[in-house]
């Protein structure tokens, strides 16, 4: 029984990677052929950052070693993704394909809530895999709620469109 829900859980692991891997290497063929639907699929709305598409490669390549239980690589990854999302929120910049980024203006930038669930996506890379640790699940599910409320006030934001939730840090 234990086996059978570690095998589900490696399988997960290597699903949701393979989706999240897909999603930001989609946008960023969107961005390097300037294809509007791949940087944003419905193109009235804001695209992409090439740095959270990125991101979203490297997570997804992480969680998918992860299922084979390789650590390193997600724990590295996470801090990659809890440096990035607290740059993002900083007063800095972190830009690639500067003149289109830039020409987009506020939209162009890593969004408060991407860095937000890049730090908490990281938090919970670094306590994965780790029995030693007691409150290891109750961070992982707080950090579910966090990334699930903000994937909600994303949608929301989308569909409202409220700058708010896309101002960046």
């Amino acid at each position: 029984k234990t086996e059978s829900r570690q095998e589900r859980r490696a399988s997960l692991s290597f699903i949701s990677g393979t989706i999240v891997l897909t999603i930001g290497f989609l946008a960023l063929i969107g961005w390097h052929v300037n294809n509007p639907y791949l940087m944003s699929w419905i193109p009235e709305l804001r695209p992409m950052n090439p740095v959270s598409a990125l991101m979203l490669v490297l997570l997804g390549a992480s969680f998918m070693t992860y299922s084979a239980k390789k650590v390193t690589q997600l724990r590295v990854v996470g801090w990659i993704a809890i440096t990035v999302g607290l740059i993002a929120l900083s007063p800095l910049s972190i830009d690639t394909y500067g003149d289109r980024v830039m020409a987009l203006g506020i939209h162009g930038q890593i969004a408060n809530s991407a860095a937000i669930c890049f730090i908490a996506i990281g938090v919970v890379a670094l306590v994965a895999h780790r029995p030693k640790l007691r409150s290891r699940r109750v961070i992982q599910a707080a950090m579910a709620v966090v990334i699930g409320g903000m994937g909600l006030i994303n949608v929301f934001g989308q569909l409202y469109a409220y700058e708010w939730m896309y101002e960046p840090g």
